[in-house]
């Protein structure tokens, strides 16, 4: 018989299964709203810096014509106008004029600190000549320089150049270092009136980094660059945009439409653009989506660590809660173990300190087993105590009618009362002592297994199906006989001294044919014996003339040779925690005849 699953266990399996589904979607929305935050804090944290740098770039602009001051002071002037009206490089041999003309140069790049090229166009042939802090000369340069082409080439009165290195003494263009200018228009000298002269400021990239360098919260994620309107890169903070030199299409398009979601290749960015069409740039940064979609660690362990701790305390408090019912709920089991060994004298001990549903229980259990004890003690005790040695001597029938009569009473006033389950069990008595009172001292096998599960069904009322048992017996073996009670002392014998109490308890009842012979197995799991019990037990057995009276397994061994041979009866065998196994053997009869009692009988 399969075990039942208590419902309190279920019940408290199912409690801690909601509340951890619920702690669950409580961390996932803790999730959510952390991962939103972080989001809006990143961003936050980024527009800020995009507004930093994009100020580094407006305030160049800003100043561009205040650079130009130091060319019309009362002491540059003259040479500066000498220079914008000289057609040719000869001033580049006068070492006086040429040492003030770089003084000139000299005052413009010391009012930005970032300056570190001044390029000036000028003449009909629009030469192109350098100023380079870090050399502290003026020198006539290719017009294929870069910027030179640019400058050249400029069109309108402000402008300005993506980066481009700036190669000086000692160095290579590889190694130069890294510009971007801004470049405008001047009048020339009044000699040459409407002439206009192109000067190009150039500033170091470096100072742009410089910027995000000095911020705390900058990660190495989030991309910053600044771009001409064309594409061209003047500033960008991840080196694989800086070797490439230019921003690709797609993300020229979504930053000129100030798009916020781009995707390049199969990363999708987080875009936020500043634009400037009049000044030549776009200010911007990129993030990728899947980074603004992570929260960090610390706040990752706080969730995980909380929710673990959370659904441990529930599955913690579960086992200690079902730890204290289970102990309540022992006493019962044990008070119906008891009732179920037909000790009606047991009562269930009840603390009057605590007042809860297992206190009812047990006190509602034990009026009802008083009430039944009272009811066998005035109706049936009397009775059976009566026609003990008569049914122990000749198994003979008394008349049925009146115990029948006086069960169904019992019955009926125990189903009045609302005992059911004592109702039921009476009901099994009653055909049990039907079965044991009729007529004959031989029933068929198949008759004596169905009386037996009776039995244990009555057995099983009390134990809330606490054992499981199988009954594997060939249907060929069914029809041939088998001396009454003769299985039902041997299973008794097992719930009474193997039974576990609160474990796991199983039996199995194998039945075969071998030759002329049956052979009946009952092996269980229970507590089994010791090796002196089992001696002890074995020697009363072989002994015919002891314990004969008694409903044991003396009994039914003896009735087993008396009807069948000395060659038959029970061989017993047992290990301490391991079970019994009682193996009954007998003949193969399909009809006996009963001479006298017990002895003498030959087959039909």
């Amino acid at each position: 018989m399969k075990k039942k699953r208590r419902y309190y266990s279920r019940l408290q399996q199912i409690n801690a299964a909601i509340f951890t589904i619920a702690i669950l979607m409580l961390g996932v929305a803790a999730y959510f709203a952390f991962l939103r935050v972080n989001v809006l804090e990143k961003r936050q944290s980024n527009s800020k810096m995009l507004i930093k740098l994009e100020q580094q770039i407006t305030s160049k602009h800003d100043d561009f014509y205040k650079m130009f001051l130091p060319f019309y002071n009362s002491r540059n002037q003259q040479v500066w106008n000498k220079f914008l009206s000289d057609d040719s490089d000869a001033f580049l041999d006068d070492y006086e004029y040429n040492k003030n003309l770089n003084d000139v140069f000299k005052d413009v790049c010391m009012q930005d600190k970032d300056v570190k090229a001044v390029f000036v166009t000028k003449g009909e042939g629009k030469r192109c000549y350098l100023f380079m802090p870090q050399n502290n000369y003026l020198e006539r340069v290719a017009n294929d320089t870069a910027f030179c082409r640019e400058l050249l080439e400029m069109k309108g009165n402000r402008q300005m150049f993506s980066r481009n290195p700036i190669v000086s003494i000692g160095k290579t263009e590889e190694n130069g270092e890294n510009l971007y200018m801004i470049a405008g228009t001047v009048l020339g000298s009044k000699a040459q009136a409407g002439d206009l002269i192109r000067v190009g400021i150039c500033y170091s990239t470096n100072a742009l980094g410089d910027v995000l360098a000095s911020a705390d919260n900058i990660n190495e994620h989030t991309f910053f660059g600044i771009t001409t309107m064309d594409g061209n890169i003047i500033y960008a903070s991840d080196e694989n945009y800086i070797k490439s030199g230019n921003i690709s299409d797609t993300i020229m398009e979504a930053l000129q439409s100030k798009e916020t979601i781009v995707r390049e290749g199969r990363t999708k960015y987080l875009v936020e653009s500043q634009v400037d069409v009049q000044r030549n740039y776009i200010a911007f940064y990129m993030v990728p989506e899947s980074f603004l979609n992570q929260i960090p660690f610390g706040q990752r362990i706080l969730l995980i660590g909380t929710a673990t701790i959370s659904i441990a305390m529930i599955i913690l408090l579960s086992v200690v809660s079902a730890y204290f019912m289970k102990r309540r709920m022992q006493g019962l089991i044990i008070g119906m173990g008891e009732i179920g060994k037909n000790n009606l004298d047991y009562r269930i001990p009840i603390d009057t300190k605590k007042n809860d549903e297992f206190t009812e229980i047990s006190a509602q259990f034990n009026r009802m087993s008083e009430r039944l004890l009272t009811q066998i003690e005035q109706t049936y005790v009397y009775e059976m105590k009566r026609r003990t040695a008569e049914f122990k001597a000749l198994q003979t029938s008394i008349n049925p009618h009146f115990l029948y009569n006086t069960l169904e009473a019992i019955r009926e006033w125990l189903d009045q009362s609302g005992e059911e389950d004592g109702a039921e069990m009476i009901v099994m008595l009653s055909r049990l002592m039907e079965y044991q009172i009729r007529g004959g001292s031989f029933v068929t096998i198949g008759e004596e297994l169905e009386k037996l599960k009776a039995y244990i069904n009555l057995f099983s009322l009390r134990h809330y199906g606490e054992f499981q048992y199988e009954i594997n017996v060939s249907d060929s073996i069914l029809r041939y006989m088998i001396p009454k009670h003769t299985l039902q002392p041997v299973l008794e014998n097992y719930f009474i001294h193997g039974y576990r109490v609160g474990g796991f308890n199983k039996f199995w009842i194998d039945g075969v044919q071998e030759g002329e012979d049956i052979i009946l197995t009952i092996r269980d799991n229970g507590l089994g014996m010791r090796k002196d019990e089992l001696l002890r037990l074995r020697n009363e057995m072989a002994d015919m003339g002891q314990n004969n009276d008694k409903l044991g397994l003396c009994n039914v061994h003896n009735r087993l040779r008396i009807a069948f041979g000395e060659s038959y009866g029970i061989d017993l065998n047992s290990m301490v925690d391991k079970g019994t196994t009682v193996r009954i053997k007998m003949a193969a009869m399909l009809e006996i005849k009963e001479i006298s009692r017990g002895k003498d009988l030959t087959q039909g």
